[in-house]
C-alpha cells in the first residue's frame, strides 16, 4: 500500500518514550526534578560532577533513541540531586548521639513538610554519599565512566545509597516465595540499600514517585547497606553471598539468576 499522499513512504513511528520520560512530561516538565542528597564525608571537588554524569547516562541514551533533543536538552537542564553536607554531631553531655541515617531523616522531613523543596525532588527516598559511595564513582579522566552500553549487575558499579524516608511503609505479610529463597515483604524490606548511579533516573527515581511498587518490594534482591561502612560488604557474614541477595539494585525486576533459579524450581 503506498504512503498517504503527502507523506514520505519511509516515514517512521517516533521511538516510545522511556517511563521517567513519560513521568516527568506528566508531572514535573519545567521545573526542578531528581534528589536530595547528603554527603557524610567531606567534599571531593569532582564528585557532584562525576555522579551527575554518570545519573545522565539515560538521558543521553534517549538522545541516541531519537528523542527530542529540545526535550531532552530540558530534562537534563533542570535534572538535578540536590546535595547538603552532614556536620559531625558534637558529643553533649546527657545527650544520646543520635544515629545518622535517623539525623538525615529528620533534615529531609524537615524539607518536605516546609515546601522548601520543588515537588520534584520531594520523592519517598534520599540518597547519600558515604566515604564508600564517594569511593566508588571514578574520576572523570580514569576512562572508567560507564556509559549507554555498559551492562547491569556488574558487582563493582559506582553507587550511592538510598535511604527510606519513613520505616514504617504499611508492609504486607504474603506467601513465601520458596523458588527464589525469600519470606514475605516485611523481611524484604531495607531501609538504607546501595544504587547504581546509573540507574537512579530510569530505575528509581519515576517508580518511587509514582509509587507503582512498595520499598518492600523494590528492595527484595537487595543487601541492607549502613552508612558507616568502609567497604562493600562490611555488615554481611559472606561478601558474595546474604541470603543470595545482591549488593547493588539494578531495578524493581528480579535479577537475571533469580529468574533463572525460579525456572529451574519450576522444572524440578
Amino acid at each position: 500500500m503506498s504512503a498517504p499522499s503527502g507523506l514520505p513512504s519511509n516515514t517512521e513511528r517516533p521511538p516510545e518514550p522511556p517511563d521517567w520520560l513519560v513521568t516527568w512530561r506528566k508531572r514535573y516538565q519545567g521545573q526542578p526534578w531528581g534528589f536530595v542528597g547528603f554527603r557524610t564525608t567531606p567534599a571531593v571537588e569532582e564528585f557532584p560532577t562525576r555522579a551527575r554524569e554518570t545519573a545522565e547516562i539515560p538521558l543521553d541514551e534517549a538522545l541516541e533513541q531519537g528523542l527530542p533533543a529540545d526535550e531532552i536538552a530540558e530534562a537534563r537542564r533542570t535534572f538535578e540531586i540536590r546535595w547538603f553536607d552532614v556536620e559531625e554531631q558534637e558529643e553533649e553531655e546527657g545527650k544520646e548521639k543520635l544515629d545518622p541515617v535517623e539525623r538525615m531523616r529528620a533534615r529531609y522531613r524537615t524539607m518536605r513538610e516546609s515546601g522548601t523543596l520543588p515537588p520534584g525532588l520531594a520523592s519517598p527516598v534520599f540518597l547519600c554519599a558515604s566515604p564508600l559511595a564517594v569511593a566508588s564513582v571514578p574520576a572523570m579522566s580514569s576512562g572508567e565512566m560507564p556509559g549507554t552500553t555498559s551492562s547491569r549487575w556488574r558487582p563493582w558499579a559506582p553507587f550511592l545509597l538510598a535511604v527510606a524516608t519513613e520505616l514504617e511503609q504499611g508492609l504486607v505479610d504474603e506467601e513465601v516465595d520458596e523458588s527464589i529463597g525469600c519470606r514475605r515483604e516485611k523481611d524484604w524490606f531495607k531501609p538504607v540499600f546501595r544504587v547504581a548511579v546509573e540507574v537512579l533516573v530510569e530505575e528509581l527515581w519515576w517508580v518511587v514517585v509514582e509509587q507503582i511498587n512498595t520499598l518492600g518490594r523494590m528492595t527484595r534482591f537487595v543487601q541492607e547497606a549502613s552508612v558507616t561502612e568502609e567497604r562493600q560488604g562490611d555488615d554481611d557474614d559472606d561478601d558474595d553471598d546474604d541470603d543470595d541477595l545482591d549488593a547493588i539494585w539494578w531495578t524493581v525486576h528480579a535479577p537475571p539468576r533469580h529468574m533463572r533459579k525460579r525456572r529451574m524450581f519450576a522444572s524440578e
